[in-house]
């Protein structure tokens, strides 16, 4: 595959999660600071922080979309500036000294992180927000991570009673297919929306 190809491919992923962030119900949105953590971000930025049933958006652009599905983040945690100053890991990973400017600590206090823990490619990752919402967003997640539990509760049940035939034929099968496979389990009322949408989500992640 070249780079244009290469370049094709990740656009058309970014507008099928930029209308997956947009087509389901907020649980969190606001603008953020991205403070380090991703391969892809390799500056602090502003940028906008979306988190509904599916996972989390974070688009430090208009292209660029960072999505973590919701069954992959295994914490989310909300603290200070002081507490992230206390932590060798996570100072590790932010792209900004919050003591550079002399500030004072009742000024570090004032600094509200997101931190989250997610598995991508079998390894453990942290990415860091920065926002006074921290608190709101932290929950928006746990919120989400519980309607998930519910679906995949559901989702197994039915993937149980699948022909093993037919589960074969969609494992085989290329990510697009598997979708539209999906979207006729769907049609056929033997997955809700909210299931095929997890589903969807799960598959998009491996592109």
């Amino acid at each position: 595959m070249g780079v244009w190809d290469n370049a094709k491919a990740k656009k058309e992923k970014n507008d099928i999660l930029i209308k997956q962030m947009k087509e389901n119900n907020q649980l969190f949105g606001a603008t953020v600071k991205y403070s380090g953590g991703h391969r892809e971000v390799s500056k602090a930025c502003d940028g906008v922080l979306v988190i509904n049933k599916l996972g989390v958006y974070f688009r430090p652009g208009i292209t660029q979309v960072i999505y973590i599905p919701i069954e992959a983040i295994t914490s989310a945690e909300y603290i200070d500036g002081t507490q992230i100053s206390k932590d060798v890991t996570l100072t590790r990973l932010l792209l900004f000294n919050i003591f550079a400017f002399g500030l004072k600590k009742k000024k570090v206090d004032q600094h509200h992180f997101i931190v989250i823990t997610y598995m991508e490619n079998g390894m453990m990752n942290k990415i860091i927000f920065e926002n006074k919402k921290a608190p709101e967003a932290v929950g928006a997640i746990m919120q989400a991570k519980q309607e998930n539990r519910s679906v995949e509760c559901n989702i197994a049940v039915t993937q149980e009673v699948l022909p093993s035939s037919q589960a074969n034929e969609v494992s085989s099968n290329s990510i697009p297919d598997q979708i539209r496979q999906l979207a006729e389990l769907k049609n056929e009322g033997i997955l809700t929306e909210d299931e095929f949408n997890l589903k969807k989500s799960e598959l998009l992640a491996r592109l």
